[in-house]
């Protein structure tokens, strides 16, 4: 009977100490899930951030258009409108 009691408060003992481990790890899991998430949405922020960058860098480098045989137009935006200036003659007197 005493044996009996002994294994009785040992296995409670256990029980206590088990779930005491449980309750631990569930946290550690939940703040390591928070931290892989923020990470995640950091990752995903700076991936935009590269195709943002990557876009800006190609839309403003520099290009030379090509106007009448010669004249060479240096602009950030390659997307300048030069129909105007192509139609000029070269020896229409322009400063550019």
């Amino acid at each position: 009977m005493v044996q009996e009691g002994e294994r009785s408060a040992n296995t409670l003992a256990t029980f206590d100490e088990s779930t005491s481990i449980l309750w631990k790890a569930e946290g550690e899991y939940q703040g390591h899930h928070s931290l892989l998430m923020r990470t995640c949405g950091f990752l995903s922020a700076m991936q935009r951030q590269v195709v943002f960058n990557r876009y800006l860098q190609l839309s403003l480098e520099p290009c030379s258009v090509e106007i009448n045989g010669g004249f060479r137009l240096e602009t950030p935006l390659c997307s300048v409108k030069t129909s105007f200036m192509a139609t000029r003659s070269p020896d229409a007197g322009s400063s550019f």
